[in-house]
């Protein structure tokens, strides 16, 4: 998925990459179109995309097994307690460590961490700051990024972003290093040289050291100041917070392109891109920077471009049909990119492979009503949000392989996915990329606590070896590998 805050932890705003905002009547659309399908958020929060099955292909379904003859998924030390119920618990990882953060009832936000060896406690629960709000946390080896609304501040209203204060902390002792204020419509990005900042107010983009909070370095706006900032990630990174790629790109008001060298700051000279018209999404993966654009006025087609950042050359890519918006990108294959397109008429989402040199759709999936996509090299899972929610990996021929309608599906690695009982206690089960097979590691025992009402079932957050999975009252850790 391309990545920002948004996609990560849903209200972290835009810190982990940018996905500018949408026009007034897309979203006022899609507000509705989810407000129809409330019933079944819940089921598919963790699901990465979506589409309905293939009828008459032969597909591996979801193995059931009771508890009784299945071993139970081994645990790793003890439940690390709270101390205190929970409304809010986002949990990330990074090396060797864990970092569950949690905001109470009264509003205090706290983050504790977990040694994913031992399972134990790495340092006891830190304070981070009294919040209206919370977003969640984003780790990396280096430092721990808490988000929040500072306490007093209004709380927006529809259609609006708050401000955010970013909390960092030291990995090793979780002791606050330094904090920073950041406007709402900031384009924030954690890459694994800076934090990265372009102010939406200033148009200024500015670097901060993630040991001190120092800037790095600052690159003023200029006449032709940037709207739009974001990472260049390789097509496998697509589903993390961080990037580690030492570029970022960043599109002018009038439509140009300039990347951005995180380390330093040095800038390539701007390009045009031909024609931008009424550009809306930018994600840029390996060379490429695509968008999705207007081809006329407000009632015309969307279209997809592809600019390649080497060589500067522009092209279209794809022309949906009018009446249908652009709701997001990824690369899915070999020079291949998924388009998720949404249709004004109810419901009619679609999902297309397109070939990005030849400049034509290899596969087409829909009419289903919404959802989120991802890939992990030639394979594509799509997961529904709608009266069926369900999670279907596709192989490069768009032809389904695996479809589970109860569980979260993740990405293990790049061969296989991860099934786990969204809220427990259930079975979680390795799947195969290449044919569907399943295969049970154990079962997860119910969690201490249910979550509280209205708040969303997170799912467990876990590495090639590691499953961690926090409650409303505890975090626990679970051996994927026996």
């Amino acid at each position: 998925m391309p990545a920002d805050l948004e996609e990560l932890f849903g209200g972290l705003g835009r810190a982990a990459d940018t996905i500018p905002l949408v026009p007034a009547e897309r979203a006022r659309r899609r507000g509705e179109q989810r407000t129809r399908n409330q019933a079944a958020v819940a089921a598919a929060v963790v699901v990465l995309v979506a589409v309905g099955v293939l009828v008459g292909l032969r597909v591996q379904r979801q193995q059931t097994h009771p508890a009784d003859v299945v071993r139970p998924l081994p645990p790793v030390g003890a439940p690390i307690g709270f101390g205190e119920a929970a409304v809010n618990v986002s949990t990330a990882i990074a090396g060797d460590r864990a970092y569950t953060s949690w905001r109470t009832a009264d509003g205090w936000v706290r983050v504790v961490a977990a040694d994913l060896r031992t399972g134990a406690r790495s340092w006891t629960a830190r304070t981070v700051a009294r919040s209206d709000d919370y977003s969640g946390v984003a780790a990396l080896p280096q430092a721990v990024a808490v988000f929040v609304v500072p306490d007093g501040d209004d709380v927006p209203s529809v259609g609006t972003t708050a401000n955010r204060r970013v909390h960092v902390l030291d990995p090793l002792t979780g002791r606050e290093r330094w904090k920073r204020d950041l406007g709402g419509a900031d384009d924030v990005l954690l890459n694994s040289h800076a934090l990265v900042r372009m102010a939406a107010g200033t148009g200024r983009t500015e670097a901060y050291d993630w040991l001190t909070g120092a800037i790095r370095w600052s690159v003023p706006p200029g006449t032709d100041r940037p709207v739009r900032t974001v990472a260049v990630r390789e097509p496998d990174e697509q589903h993390g917070a961080v990037s580690t790629d030492d570029r970022l790109v960043q599109v002018t008001e009038a439509g140009r392109v300039r990347v951005v060298h995180v380390a330093d700051g040095q800038a390539v000279p701007k390009v045009t891109i031909p024609a931008p018209g009424q550009a809306d999404t930018h994600v840029a993966y390996g060379d490429i920077l695509y968008n999705s654009e207007r081809s006329g006025g407000t009632t015309s087609p969307w279209r997809v471009r592809a600019t390649d950042l080497g060589t500067l050359e522009s092209w279209v890519v794809l022309t949906l049909p009018a009446g249908h918006d652009v709701d997001s990108m990824w690369p899915c294959g070999y020079k291949r990119l998924c388009v998720m397109a949404m249709g004004r008429a109810y419901p009619q989402t679609t999902v297309r492979s397109v070939d990005v040199a030849e400049r034509r759709t290899v596969w087409q999936l829909g009419d289903f009503d919404g959802g989120y996509g991802g890939s992990m090299g030639e394979h594509t899972l799509i997961g529904t949000i709608g009266q069926k929610p369900a999670a279907t990996l596709y192989d490069s021929a768009g032809r389904p392989v695996y479809v589970n309608r109860t569980d979260a599906v993740d990405w293990l690695g790049t061969d296989a996915l991860l099934v786990q009982p969204l809220g427990g206690p259930g079975l979680v089960q390795r799947v195969r990329l290449t044919d569907g097979r399943a295969t049970a590691l154990g079962w997860l025992p119910a969690p201490a606590a249910a979550h509280p009402a209205g708040d969303a079932v997170a799912p467990c957050v876990h590495n090639g070896e590691r499953l961690v999975c926090p409650s409303s009252v505890d975090v626990r850790i679970f051996s994927l590998t026996g």
